[in-house]
């Protein structure tokens, strides 16, 4: 069984490059988060010679998430990929839920990347505030080193904290050491030990 690394980003923290001082709870009405809602919102991040957008994924966008998650499992998934058609319905229950946003990035209108964040609420710790996870957690080969996983994770990290969230975590594989440095260099904390059970 692979073992998984824990880390966390602590969104009251203003030290974390992530960071923007405590939560605030989201705002309503046609000004709020660019007029358009949380889930619908695009963010833009410039590098050099390049834009980043960040936004929603939308059905249209399957096909590509597909591929982005054979690059992530390196072919190595126990279960066979699946088909556009089922992932299509798949990704329906996904849009309907409104704690759960699957993000993708975009170069040039390209997909380069994407995250699934999911936000868990209510909690009876932390004051009742929720909590955050990210996972599928991927960058094209293409387009590494380019600020695809920082402006991904920088938007992850905004919708946590206009949901109010505490915390931002994710698990991640003790063998990707090179996205273990992204992450450290992002300012999440790999104190905490993660550990999975994959069930049958």
């Amino acid at each position: 069984m692979p073992l998984a690394s824990s880390r966390s980003l602590m969104l009251e923290q203003l030290t974390n490059p992530l960071g923007g001082g405590r939560s605030r709870r989201p705002e309503s009405g046609p000004g709020a988060a660019g007029g358009t809602g949380a889930r619908g919102t695009h963010s833009r991040a410039k590098s050099p010679g390049m834009s980043v957008e960040v936004r929603p994924a939308v059905v249209a966008d399957v096909p590509a998430l597909l591929d982005l998650y054979q690059q992530l499992s390196g072919g190595l998934a126990p279960e066979p990929p699946l088909t556009v058609a089922e992932a299509d319905a798949k990704f329906a229950g996904i849009a309907a839920d409104p704690d759960r946003t699957v993000l993708v990035a975009t170069v040039d209108g390209v997909i380069a990347g994407t995250v699934d964040l999911l936000i868990v609420r209510p909690s009876l710790t932390h004051g009742g505030r929720p909590w955050a996870a990210v996972e599928n957690v991927v960058v094209d080969d293409r387009h590494h080193r380019r600020g695809v996983g920082r402006a991904l994770m920088e938007e992850a990290a905004r919708r946590a904290r206009e949901a109010d969230c505490h915390r931002l975590q994710l698990l991640s594989s003790q063998r990707r050491t090179e996205a273990h440095a992204f992450y450290r260099a992002i300012g999440m904390d790999a104190s905490p030990q993660g550990f999975r059970l994959f069930l049958e």
